[in-house]
């Protein structure tokens, strides 16, 4: 995979959180192995879904998952934090150290700048305004 062409997705819900999960979610262009319609190459995911753990995987396997995980008996220990911080790590990424985020000389700070204004938000009707058809007349706005 190439790292320019290649988008990754994580999530790690903290412990006391009441539906708690870890997700990862890879996207690759189609031409590398993307699988349509969203262009994913793996998903992984054990979630508490309405209190029940359900644990669910597609896609290719990566040389270096541990697969002996993903039979584990308890759903919630197939695909847990500390399995995701390792496959991370295969990436170069440690999102969950403070360090990955400090800008060096190979890895520069960049600042996105928003460019647009974010459209005006959308006008607001009372009940009665509604009833009479106001945001339906040509000079409502």
């Amino acid at each position: 995979m190439s790292n320019d062409r290649e988008l990754m997705r994580h999530h790690v819900t903290a412990p006391p959180a009441m539906w708690q999960g870890t997700v990862w979610e890879v996207y690759e262009p189609l031409d590398q192995g993307g699988l349509p319609p969203l262009l994913y190459r793996r998903a992984i995911a054990a979630v508490s879904d309405g209190g029940r753990w359900t644990f669910s995987e597609s896609g290719s396997r990566f040389p270096f998952e541990v697969a002996q995980a993903y039979e584990l008996r308890r759903k919630r220990d197939r695909f847990n934090r500390e399995l995701l911080y390792k496959y991370l790590a295969h990436f170069g990424l440690r999102p969950f150290s403070d360090d990955f985020y400090k800008p060096s000389g190979s890895q520069p700070a960049i600042v996105l700048e928003r460019t647009r204004r974010r459209p005006e938000p959308a006008t607001q009707y009372s009940l009665e305004e509604v009833v009479n058809g106001v945001p339906w007349k040509p000079d409502a706005t």
